[in-house]
Order: structure tokens, then C-alpha cells, then sequence
């Protein structure tokens, strides 16, 4: 294990496979298999995996080992975001943002942006296209390699759109459009859906990502929130394509068509969801199944309360207002009727960057426990990511990624976001990418 200087200041603990031992000792540890707590508890690794978990008295320090005193600490397992961009975008001018500054200068801002996203405690993300997919994997084996600070990251690459959807920003020539794709690459019909997958897989890709729905602010005036993209039978043959690789699909879906189509074409997550919770039929169809809701409650605070700063559209702006309206009303009503709520922030372009722990604050504001909010950052969402068996909980044989505090976000969960507060970023080399190994 090696251990410097975070890029806020944090001390960044990287765990390696012949790292040796290291125990964090005395602390208030959140296992977060549950509800339960353990304190005074240890917590034990052995290189990268964690070899035991218990109280103080049941878990012996072994020889060699290197000894964090975690006293008056609370211990949980590190953060997961199901939804970042690192497009390294300056901007949010419908026009400007996709064509200035160089190419080059957006590798260096999305390299601060992964840094930032680890200095609040997050060491896994899915980043979910948008930009170059080249520069999110240049990223990518950049953090695996350790060139730079930064969260293990699982991406989609390209993000997927029909032709005129979602991933089209409407602001270019048609051509310019599908040169550059700005915003997603493209497809239609069922065999050129596939062939797409195919080949952002073949590029380095971990999972899909796919544009079920237009817009995704609202309710607005315009309507377009309510048109779905892409049939089922696209879906189909794109969530096919990734699920024989073992890999999931999330879903851009905010409109109740859209949302269902997405559901019976085989996707694993839902992101966004519009105004999901009056419709207890998509509820019922989400929690048969099993696909994860992934709100995304933050994105729309930070347009609505610093979008007009950065040159954000006013109807983008409106729209979040509503949609935050929106959420509250039925964000606890979905947790109850049983859907898995998994968190993500779709941030790190403009609003928002490094202060992904917003969204769970916006958990509790809007109804869910401390607890639930915790968990929905943690368990539940390695298993939206089918990473159960590696992160989300402090178990023996998991990696052992973890945060440690100086408060305690079950009483406070504000706390988190206060850097002050990250005491020690705890954080295993494992990439879990399913893309080919690259040269070191």
C-alpha cells in the first residue's frame, strides 16, 4: 500500500495486490450490509481485499500490519456514483460547449473533475458518456495507472442515441453532428443497435448506455420529454448484445412510455425517471424486474440554483425547478413501494463538480433515512453495477475501499460533503473494467 497527499488535502491510501497488511482499528465501522454498526470494530486487509471485519475484541491485529487508530472515527465503505460525465466541458452554451476549448484542454479539466469526485469520497463512478469516449478511457487507464488521483471508473463510452433523439443537440449542421458526436453516436433498427454495442465494446466500453426518452428536463412546455426513442425491439437487441457479455444497460428515461419501454426491452437501470412515482404500474413492473432507479435528485439543484451563471438555457433551468418539485412529492413513495434506488448525480461537467455528496443530503431532504441514503451510495449501488461481489460492503473478500470520517452521517448526513470531515480515503487498485487489459 502507498499513501500521499489527495487532491483537497485528503490523505489517499492506495491498496495494492502485494501491498502488505493494514488494519483500521477502534472505530465506529458501517458495514452497511444492514442497518447495524459496530464500535469499537476492525477492520482488517490484506493487499487489496478485506480479510476481516468485527469488534474490537473478536478481531485480532496480525503480524506486519500497519495500524490506522480510527477511535472516535465512523468507517463505511467508499462512495459509488452511477452517473458522471468527464467531458472536461467549460461551458454550458448550447453552442460554444461542444466546440471550444481544444480538445486538449478538456483532458486536463476532466482530470481535475475524476480528482475532485475522489476528494469527496466517491472511489467508484460509472461515467456515462457524452464528449469523446477517447478521452474518458485515455482517463480511465490514466487513474488505473496512477498518473493522477482519480475514482475507478466504469464507462459506456459512447452514450447511445437514435438518429434526431435525445443525443442530438439540435445546434450544428446534420453532418457536423454525426462527425463529432457531441453529445452520443447513433443508431436505428435493431441490427445497427447491435452493431453499436459491438463496437463501443470493442473500444474499451464496461456497460451501455442508451437515450429511451428526449429531453430530460421537465414537465416543460415543449412536450418533447414525452417522446420516446428508440422501439423495444432496439432495446432488446442492445440490452441483449450487453447482458452476453455480462454487462448492464442504463436508460436516459423520463417520460412514462419511454420508462416502460426501456423496462420490457431488458435495461438494468433507469436514470432520471421523470415523474416515475405517479405511475404505481412502472413501480410494479420496476420491482418485478428488478431494474434500479437512479434519480439523479442533484443535477437539477445545481441547474436550477447555478444553471444562469454558466449560460445555462432558462427553460433547462425552469424545468429543474419543476422536476426538483417533482421528486420530493414522490421520491419517498418509491422507496416504499419497494424500487432499489441507487445513487447518481449525472455531474461533473459544470454545476456541481466535486460535491457529489449533495445527492445524498437530497435523499434526506426529499424522505429517505440517513441509512437508506447511505446504503443507496454504497450496496445498493454496487449491485445496480453487478459489482456486488467486489464493493458496497465492508465484508471479508470484498476490496477493501473505504471512507473514514470524522462524523457520523447516520446523525448527520451533511457531514460527508465537508471535506474537513474525510479523514482518510481509503482506495484498492482493482480497476473491474471488462475492457482488454492495456500495455503498462
Amino acid at each position: 500500500m502507498s499513501a500521499h497527499q489527495g487532491p483537497l488535502g485528503q490523505n489517499l491510501i492506495y491498496l495494492e495486490p502485494d501491498g502488505g497488511r493494514l488494519a483500521i482499528r477502534g472505530g465506529r465501522v458501517f458495514p452497511a450490509t444492514g442497518s447495524v454498526t459496530l464500535a469499537p470494530a476492525t477492520v482488517v486487509v490484506e493487499g487489496e481485499r478485506i480479510t476481516a471485519v468485527g469488534r474490537d475484541r473478536d478481531v485480532p491485529i496480525p503480524d506486519g500490519c500497519r495500524v490506522i487508530d480510527a477511535r472516535g472515527k465512523f468507517v463505511m465503505p467508499g462512495l459509488i456514483d452511477l452517473h458522471v460525465h468527464f467531458t472536461g466541458v467549460f461551458t454550458s452554451d448550447p453552442y460554444r460547449r461542444f466546440l471550444q476549448p481544444p480538445f486538449a484542454a478538456r483532458v486536463i479539466r476532466a482530470a481535475l473533475d475524476a480528482s475532485e469526485v475522489l476528494a469527496a469520497g466517491f472511489t467508484t463512478v460509472r461515467e456515462l458518456g457524452h464528449g469523446s469516449m477517447d478521452q474518458v478511457i485515455g482517463l480511465r487507464h490514466a487513474i488505473n495507472h496512477r498518473l493522477i488521483a482519480g475514482p475507478r471508473i466504469l464507462t459506456s463510452g459512447w452514450a447511445i442515441s437514435q438518429t434526431g433523439g435525445h443525443g442530438d443537440p439540435n445546434v450544428f449542421p446534420r453532418e457536423w453532428t454525426r462527425q463529432l458526436r457531441p453529445r452520443s453516436t447513433f443508431a436505428d433498427g435493431a441490427d445497427e443497435c447491435r452493431r453499436v454495442v459491438r463496437e463501443n465494446f470493442g473500444a474499451g466500453a464496461d456497460l451501455v448506455k442508451i437515450y429511451a426518452t428526449e429531453r430530460g428536463l421537465g414537465p416543460g412546455p415543449d412536450g418533447l420529454r414525452a417522446v420516446p426513442n428508440f422501439t423495444i425491439p432496439e432495446i432488446e437487441a442492445m440490452t441483449d448484445e450487453a447482458h452476453r457479455r455480462g454487462a448492464k444497460v442504463a436508460a436516459h428515461a423520463t417520460s412514462p412510455e419511454g420508462i416502460r419501454n426501456a423496462i420490457l426491452g431488458g435495461v438494468d437501470t433507469i436514470e432520471h425517471g421523470g415523474d416515475i412515482g405517479a405511475h404505481d404500474d412502472l413501480l410494479d413492473l420496476m420491482v418485478e424486474r428488478g431494474v434500479f432507479l437512479v434519480p439523479t435528485l442533484s443535477v437539477y439543484y445545481w441547474i436550477a440554483s447555478e444553471g444562469a451563471a454558466v449560460k445555462t438555457e432558462s427553460r433547462a433551468i425552469s424545468g429543474s425547478r419543476a422536476m426538483m418539485d417533482v421528486q420530493a412529492r414522490y421520491l419517498a413513495k418509491v422507496h416504499r413501494h419497494g424500487v432499489r434506488i441507487a445513487l447518481g448525480t449525472d455531474t461533473g461537467n459544470i454545476r456541481g463538480r466535486g460535491e457529489n455528496a449533495r445527492e445524498l443530503e437530497m435523499m434526506v431532504e426529499y424522505g429517505l433515512s440517513p441509512l437508506d441514503a447511505l446504503l443507496a451510495g454504497t450496496r445498493v449501488g454496487a449491485e445496480a453495477m453487478g459489482l456486488q461481489d467486489h464493493l458496497g460492503t465492508l465484508e471479508a473478500g470484498k476490496l477493501g475501499d473505504m471512507l473514514i470520517l470524522a462524523a457520523d452521517p447516520l446523525q448527520d448526513i451533511a457531514c460527508v460533503r465537508r471535506k474537513e470531515n474525510i479523514v482518510h480515503i481509503i482506495k484498492s487498485r482493482a480497476s473491474l473494467s471488462r475492457a482488454p487489459k492495456a500495455p503498462a
